[in-house]
């Protein structure tokens, strides 16, 4: 819980590092914000806050007084050149000492720091056109199927920031995407693949298909579309895998749906409003 700045007596701006502290128990971020007493005590990583080993809480939210106050608290400067030292006394007794740093971080972007986790934030998305797209990322079958930590991390970052990747030199067998999507995965037992209505894979042929209807199925042209919205929960990711082409004409389109939002907000907001207000219901 973040709360506003509130008035006081600080130290000059030139004496400030990060954290400040007013009054002598109200905390406040370079960017004046206030950490409430229950949100510092819930980041508190003392032996009597969480295990030693995981930093799993060792208490429960509700076992906290909700009228839980600072009662006195200071900064230090860290030793070496290292982060503030912020050392806290609350209303219970209780003393915690917090890395200043990592406070200030996690105020400023709640959803990138963690405390088991220190660095839990995603890559920020790169949106793209036809021009600033056009070096389409790749990656090679047999990078990823060494399975390495700095191979599945440059896939993940590319897959998060651009929305797709280009794997080379896939063998070329039936239900190999099986195989790819235990290795992207990590799990490699039966139940890493999800089936649905049309079995493990979705085989794309221009033929009849029977009992199941789909305009893949049909030489028609395929227009600029999401696979599966109508799904719950639907996929992050889709794999799609070139095993034969006997066409000499056509091509694959691939669009940043979010450089279009985006694009569509900037020029025409009325419309983007109206698109991300008014509920749509999707089909196939």
């Amino acid at each position: 819980m973040l709360v506003p700045r509130v008035a006081g007596r600080m130290a000059p701006a030139a004496l400030q590092r990060h954290i400040s502290v007013v009054a002598g128990n109200r905390i406040l971020t370079r960017n004046a914000l206030e950490l409430h007493p229950l949100w510092l005590r819930e980041r508190c990583a003392g032996p009597s806050s969480v295990h030693w080993e995981t930093l799993q809480p060792l208490r429960q939210p509700h076992e906290l007084p909700l009228d839980l106050a600072v009662i006195n608290a200071r900064v230090r400067a860290g030793g070496g050149g290292g982060p503030q030292q912020v050392s806290v006394t609350f209303s219970d007794g209780h003393t915690s000492t917090f890395d200043g740093d990592a406070l200030e971080e996690e105020a400023a972007d709640f959803f990138s720091h963690g405390i088991q986790q220190k660095d839990i934030g995603l890559p920020r998305i790169q949106l793209w056109d036809a021009q600033s797209g056009a070096d389409v990322p790749r990656i090679s079958y047999e990078d990823l199927e060494s399975g390495t930590a700095k191979t599945m991390l440059e896939l993940t970052t590319k897959l998060l920031k651009q929305g797709h990747v280009v794997i080379e030199r896939v063998p070329c067998s039936d239900k190999e995407m099986l195989n790819v999507a235990k290795m992207i995965s990590g799990f490699h037992g039966g139940s890493s693949v999800r089936p649905t209505n049309w079995g493990e894979t979705f085989n794309v042929r221009s033929m009849p298909d029977g009992e199941l209807k789909d305009l893949a199925y049909f030489s028609e042209a395929l227009f600029p579309h999401v696979d599966n919205p109508y799904r719950d929960p639907n996929p992050g990711f889709q794999l799609l895998h070139a095993l034969e082409n006997e066409c000499s004409t056509g091509l694959s389109l691939v669009v940043d749906g979010f450089a279009v939002a985006e694009r569509l907000r900037q020029e025409t907001p009325e419309y983007f409003d109206l698109l991300s207000s008014v509920a749509a219901r999707w089909e196939n």
